[in-house]
């Protein structure tokens, strides 16, 4: 498309039959702006090279009429080169490129057209290939006078490049049977994708019609404003609870206390209360002598050192509180609001067991742990602080506790239980138990009541000494796949210190004492002290387990959804 008369450029030029606009001066003549080349290109030769680029900095200068058609980039530039070309005269040009784009241009006077385009660069049919710039920003072209040069003033362009003109690029995967190989892996991926998230789809349904929710009565709520001992008891014992641990469980305010809101359970060394020396020879601990002894038999509530026999007084005092007296549950929910101590070889537990041996003695009635972890840090084998474990006991008797089936544990990256508070949960009814960590979809333990404990267990009638054990508990009835987590049970809270039943494995974390010698694991773990000490932080609020509140309910009623 050629410019109309209207669009005729200032006297002394002339209209080229191809759009562009000549005179009689010479490019000699002609000053170029700063920053700016020249490239003179035979217009009878193909276009198999680009015009040489230069970089400059347009400041911005005024020019006078400019045309509202031409872009602002372009009024930019104009104002620019203007004084050096000649007084401008604004108008729109087509140069005949064999190309639809359209170009902005204006005539700058003395033959000179100066044009603009964006985007690519056509050719005429007389031409072998093509120019094409995939980011142009300015470009000046002008026809010069009595020559068949061009003359090309290009501005901040990028790299060009060349193709034989008609040249078509292979595509060879959108042919033959390899395109229609590609078209059904295509179909069959994208059908496989919607069927996995149906599945997904259904499976989350289900999960959500089969969570049943309950009317909850309150049975203990305790935010510590003050330390209840209508509530708490304390346990006071120094036979290790069966577990073999090295405390001594007290009484004293020192180790069991609420401050600003909160209880405290704060293991101290026992050498704050009797020396070193009575520690490990000549001393004597005599709890059924004072009263104090909530334990029965003398090795909970009695123990003399003994340096010859390696026997020693438990050489750090601790606590443990349990509700059996105030406050118990048959199915509910408890929500323990708490944060885990830090120090190697403390042991913290938040748990339940049942008001009366129904079935018999541990683990025959059973033993709910919500959360139970381990005071070392994070690169402990078998995990420190940074994670808790779930599990409930039961079993025939002592030597045969199916746990292991009946065990997870969880852990955190950020957020770990002895540096934050988390709120430790526990639901339970006649169709399953469940622990879980802050809300109730962070799940950590979960088991349906659906077998017999005896099957789950998989239990031989006889051991390999060939003595023989009974099923503890009913084969039929409407509890037989509950049992024993049909029957009461009240909570305990505790921090214990080491202990010989496996919780602290042999031979990790540089442990200063083995399992198997009982008799003088303890002996063994005192000894170690000047290693183990160093790690438990003399701050009450990180040593101690350190809880905000305690929240126990019973169902009430089953809610028709």
């Amino acid at each position: 498309m050629q410019p109309s008369d209207s669009e005729a450029p200032l006297s002394g030029t002339s209209k080229a039959s191809s759009g562009n606009v000549v005179d009689n001066e010479s490019p000699d003549e002609m000053s170029i702006p700063e920053g700016f080349e020249i490239a003179n290109t035979p217009a009878s030769s193909s276009r198999e090279g680009s015009a040489r680029h230069a970089s400059s900095t347009t400041s911005r200068s005024s020019a006078s009429n400019i045309h509202p058609e031409i872009s602002e980039d372009f009024r930019d530039s104009v104002a620019e080169i203007s004084p050096v070309l000649g007084t401008a005269e604004p108008r729109t040009v087509y140069p005949q490129f064999g190309s639809t784009n359209r170009f902005q241009g204006m005539d700058l006077g003395r033959g000179n057209v100066l044009v603009s385009g964006f985007g690519s660069v056509g050719t005429d049919s007389n031409r072998s290939g093509y120019f094409h710039n995939r980011s142009i920003k300015t470009t000046y072209t002008t026809k010069l006078a009595g020559t068949e040069d061009e003359l090309v003033i290009v501005k901040r362009q990028s790299r060009s490049s060349f193709l034989p003109k008609d040249t078509v690029a292979e595509k060879p995967w959108l042919e033959g049977k390899t395109r229609k190989r590609l078209k059904y892996l295509n179909w069959i991926f994208c059908a496989g994708i919607f069927a996995g998230l149906c599945v997904i789809g259904v499976q989350v349904w289900m999960a959500w019609r089969s969570i049943t929710n309950f009317d909850y009565c309150e049975v203990l709520i305790d935010e510590f404003e003050t330390f209840r001992d209508d509530i708490w008891t304390r346990e006071v014992q120094v036979g290790g609870f069966g577990n073999g641990a090295f405390d001594w469980t007290t009484s004293s305010e020192k180790n069991s206390y609420v401050k600003d809101g909160k209880l405290y359970i704060l293991p101290t060394l026992t050498n704050e209360t009797i020396s070193n020396e009575d520690i490990m020879n000549g001393y004597t601990v005599n709890l059924t002598a004072d009263g104090t002894c909530t334990g029965h038999g003398k090795s909970q509530c009695w123990v003399s050192s003994n340096l010859t026999k390696s026997v020693i007084i438990p050489p750090v005092q601790s606590a443990r509180l349990n509700t059996k007296i105030s406050a118990s549950m048959k199915y509910g929910k408890i929500e323990v609001r708490a944060k885990m101590p830090r120090g190697d070889w403390l042991w913290p537990a938040i748990w339940l067991l049942p008001v009366n041996d129904t079935y018999g003695p541990w683990p025959a009635s059973g033993e709910i742990d919500i959360a139970e972890s381990r005071g070392n840090g994070v690169h402990y084998p078998e995990g420190g602080y940074d994670q808790i474990s779930s599990a409930l006991h039961w079993g025939p008797s002592s030597a045969v506790d199916g746990y292991l089936q009946t065990f997870k544990t969880y852990q955190r990256k950020i957020g770990l239980f002895g540096t934050t508070y988390h709120t430790f949960g526990l639901e339970w009814s006649d169709k399953y138990i469940k622990t879980y960590v802050d809300r109730r979809l962070q799940q950590v333990f979960y088991h349906k009541f659906n077998k017999p404990f005896w099957q789950v267990g998989k239990f031989q009638t006889t051991y390999q000494n060939g003595s023989f054990i009974e099923n503890p508990w009913p084969l039929n009835g409407a509890n037989s796949d509950i049992a024993p987590f049909d029957q009461e049970f009240y909570l305990i809270l505790n921090v214990a210190v080491g202990g010989t039943n496996g919780f602290f494995p042999d031979q990790m974390g540089n442990k200063p004492w083995i399992n198997t010698q009982e008799n003088t694991a303890a002996s063994s773990f005192w000894s170690s002290v000047s290693s183990w000490y160093l790690s438990w932080p003399s701050d009450p609020e990180e040593r101690a387990m350190v809880v905000e509140s305690v929240k126990m309910y019973k169902i009430c009623d089953k809610l028709k959804s």
